[in-house]
């Protein structure tokens, strides 16, 4: 997430302040924090096909492809490469 924010011209991602952290605590219930620690279960085996590449190598190239599609559409407010 960082570096999609970096990419799209933030220099940070948004954060809640320190000083609300005490008013997320009454809102977010302890049920739900606890959710985010729980281990993930192991990845399910991914079907083989032969002569099948994935079109992008990383998901820089990902992030690249949808930023630029975003600026052509004129759909958002990116800051200019």
């Amino acid at each position: 997430m960082n570096d999609f924010a970096h990419r799209i011209g933030r220099a940070r991602l948004l954060h809640l302040p320190l000083l609300s952290r005490r008013l997320a605590r009454a809102i977010i219930r302890t049920e739900h924090t606890q959710q985010t620690a729980l281990a993930m279960p192991p990845p399910a085996p991914s079907p083989r096909v032969p002569g099948w590449r994935p079109r992008f190598a990383d998901y820089v190239a990902v992030l690249e492809q949808v930023i630029d599609a975003w600026r052509d559409e004129g759909t958002t407010d990116l800051a200019p490469r």
